[in-house]
Order: C-alpha cells, then structure tokens, then sequence
C-alpha cells in the first residue's frame, strides 16, 4: 500500500467512505461527522490545494482474478 496525493478521481470514493464512517460512528453513538461536514466541497478543495491523500493498494489487480 502506498499514501498518495488524493486526485480528482478520488473524491467519490472518499465521500463514500466517509459516508460509512459516519454511519458506523452514529451506530456508536458518535456524532463527530454528519451530512454536513466534511463536505464535498472541502474534501475538493483538499485535493484542489494537495493537501488530501489517499492510500492506493498497489496489488495488481489481475493476479486477484479467478
């Protein structure tokens, strides 16, 4: 796995995760995250000034085929 500057491309799927995040956090009773924060707004702006990283399992896909 490697930690990489997060790309436009990457920001759907940061939102979902953080989207998952904040359900299983409410699910415990923690309400640090909601629909509003973070937004998708700021997680742009993140990636925009490169200051959101990702990490990218660097496995190739092809030997996981069966």
């Amino acid at each position: 796995m490697d930690i990489v500057k997060a790309n436009e491309q990457d920001s759907h799927s940061i939102i979902d995760m953080i989207s998952k995040c904040i359900t299983s956090m409410e699910d415990q009773g923690i309400y640090q995250w909601n629909e509003d924060y973070p937004s998708f707004e700021l997680i742009k702006k993140d990636i925009k000034d490169g200051c959101g990283y990702v990490i990218k399992d660097s496995i190739d896909a092809s030997l996981t085929r069966q």
